[in-house]
């Protein structure tokens, strides 16, 4: 079977690139069209740039830039081998935009909904992108909750849809590290007193993790629990230094020892990180299934969440949520569980294994050929002209 990512492959951290890698261990041929670089990777890693078709005058105008870098890659698709399956990762305008000239070089077009794409845009945004759907053999999700959104804003019924989820290698890695290093250990390597609770705050820097209003609200914390913590502000990817710069002022003024990390970390560290965090703080405007909530929970952080957020999954699980509103009730919450000394669920090893079998790749890899496979056989008949 022979497979287009569509996708921001230099920007979709582990996500895209473990999913194609596979997606070939599973004897399919995936290439690569990455609309952030503007770059066609087929298999063997050849690279292909589409030729520009404005000048850069005229680029500057917001329409005409637009119609151009759509004109753009539609050419640049038209001239593509046939496909068995295109996939598009993260709905966009500019998706629909070449979804005809997609759906023109394949015999499947699967669209896969992260969250925010569908989460963080308005009514008028999401009408918009039905054109794109139109197109669709079958849109994807990874959470049931994003799904039932979806089918309450466009009707049930109306576009095929089925929960698909990304795999974790992190986890493996992480059973991997906390074989030869305990949680201090872990610590240390980020400059932490073994005997300070870690407590992570959001894990990208996107303003949507709310890391002011998180730090204002800790900042209220009496001095005896202040001195017993260590904040973790992972500020990798997913901002600008303006925030970033932002946040960091936040810490300090909150009155907290604190170590922001900026640069971008492999994913071993990430995994170390999980592992220090003995407390995680999330209280972003929306999430779907992050890989880092599965890591944190993986790992028996005490989770302090938005009483919003779609974690229902993981609760089923056995995961317990210390849920808050967000508005003056995160330090009470933090500071009960510094009382209690951080204790772990009592049934983690029982919550890890249910999780591992959930996000293992050895169990969705051949569920995402199946998927692909089966949307070429799909009944519906998208508009292809």
């Amino acid at each position: 079977m022979r497979v287009l990512i569509a996708a921001s492959y230099s920007d979709s951290m582990a996500y895209i690139p473990e999913l194609v890698a596979e997606l070939r261990n599973q004897g399919l041929q995936v290439d690569i069209l990455d609309l952030e670089a503007s770059l066609f990777v087929d298999e063997h890693g050849q690279t292909k740039t589409p030729p520009g078709v404005v000048s850069r005058l005229l680029a500057r105008i917001p329409k005409v830039k637009r119609l151009a870098r759509s004109f753009r890659y539609s050419r640049m698709i038209s001239k593509l081998g046939d496909y068995d399956v295109a996939n598009i990762h993260y709905a966009s305008r500019f998706y629909s935009d070449v979804a005809g000239a997609l759906r023109k070089r394949a015999k499947s077009l699967v669209v896969t909904i992260w969250g925010s794409d569908f989460l963080r845009i308005a009514d008028a945004d999401r009408l918009r992108l039905g054109r794109l759907f139109s197109f669709s053999n079958l849109v994807t999700f990874n959470n049931p909750d994003i799904r039932a959104r979806f089918e309450a804003f466009y009707g049930s019924g109306k576009y095929p849809t089925r929960i698909l989820r990304f795999g974790l290698k992190s986890l493996d890695i992480i059973d991997r590290i906390a074989s030869g290093e305990d949680r201090d250990s872990c610590k240390s390597r980020f400059g932490i007193a073994p005997g300070k609770i870690t407590v992570a705050c959001g894990y990208n820097a996107s303003k949507a993790q709310q890391h002011v209003k998180m730090l204002k609200d800790l900042s209220r914390l009496p001095a005896r629990a202040k001195e017993k913590i260590h904040l973790i502000l992972q500020l990798s990817y997913g901002g600008d230094a303006d925030y970033v710069g932002e946040v960091k002022v936040a810490a300090a003024e909150a009155g907290l020892d604190f170590t922001a990390i900026e640069k971008i970390m492999t994913l071993e560290d990430v995994c170390r990180l999980r592992i220090a965090s003995d407390i995680a703080v999330n209280i972003q405007s929306t999430d779907s299934f992050s890989a880092s909530i599965q890591e944190h929970c993986y790992c028996g952080s005490r989770m302090i969440v938005g009483k919003w957020l779609p974690y229902a999954l993981l609760e089923d699980m056995g995961y317990r949520f210390d849920k808050v509103r967000g508005d003056g009730d995160i330090a009470p919450a933090l500071e009960r569980i510094i009382d209690g000394r951080v204790a772990r669920p009592e049934n983690l090893e029982q919550c890890k294994k249910s999780l591992h079998e959930l996000s293992s790749w050895s169990v969705l890899a051949p569920e995402w050929v199946t998927t692909l496979a089966n949307s070429i056989e799909s009944t519906k008949n998208p508009e292809k002209e």
